[in-house]
């Protein structure tokens, strides 16, 4: 989707907006530097948008869905309501264009994201030890699992996409072997939030009361 937006919708809204954030500060001899930053920045504003989807009771009515499953593996990181993946499509695109992210950024970050998706809602299990250092530069399945506890005082943290470094900053880190928590937790959402196993329900659950 990124290099979807970046090749198609980033453009029209450049023009549109006329301005870039990047491009004000940085000239063509800081490209790598402007590569490197809009890098970290798409991360920021995924973390953002992802606590923004847990916290406004509307968009969690959307991205709840993408929680419903008991089983937490790589293919419920494809599991998404439309209209949230069209909200966070426009969004996304106005982001880009306003920060000016070059084409190679998104082709990195596509890729990046690509791999990290799948193999960051698995349920592979490092040691103690390597868990730790590998949580200092990337979200691992286990940090990302505690996102998905059935109890949301545990479940409204660790919105990071692929770095924690924003989960550590504001807070909303909460490490797995610190407190235990990682082993065979209880994972979803409740039954009167889930949709019935059937595409018309999935669809229409975020519009039923509950």
């Amino acid at each position: 989707m990124l290099f979807f937006v970046g090749y198609v919708f980033t453009p029209y809204f450049s023009n549109l907006l006329n301005y870039s954030f990047l491009q004000s500060y940085f000239d063509a001899s800081h490209y790598l530097i402007i590569v490197v930053a809009s890098l970290f920045l798409i991360d920021f504003f995924q973390y953002v948008l992802h606590y923004v989807q847990h916290n406004v009771p509307v968009l969690w009515r959307l991205h709840r869905l993408h929680h419903f499953d008991k089983t937490v593996d790589g293919l419920i990181n494809f599991l998404s309501h439309p209209i949230e993946g069209m909200i966070s499509f426009i969004l996304l695109s106005f982001f880009i264009a306003i920060i000016g992210i070059p084409v190679e950024t998104l082709f990195v970050y596509a890729i990046l994201a690509a791999i990290h998706g799948p193999f960051g809602h698995s349920d592979i299990r490092f040691s103690d030890k390597l868990e730790k250092i590998i949580n200092k530069f990337f979200i691992t399945p286990q940090f990302h699992r505690v996102h998905h506890h059935l109890d949301m005082k545990r479940g409204n943290s660790n919105f990071g996409g692929l770095f924690p470094f924003w989960d550590i900053l504001f807070g909303t880190a909460v490490f797995p072997q610190k407190y235990k928590i990682f082993t065979n937790p209880t994972l979803g959402i409740s039954s009167e939030q889930k949709p019935d196993y059937s595409i018309l329900s999935f669809l229409i659950n975020p519009f039923k009361r509950t």
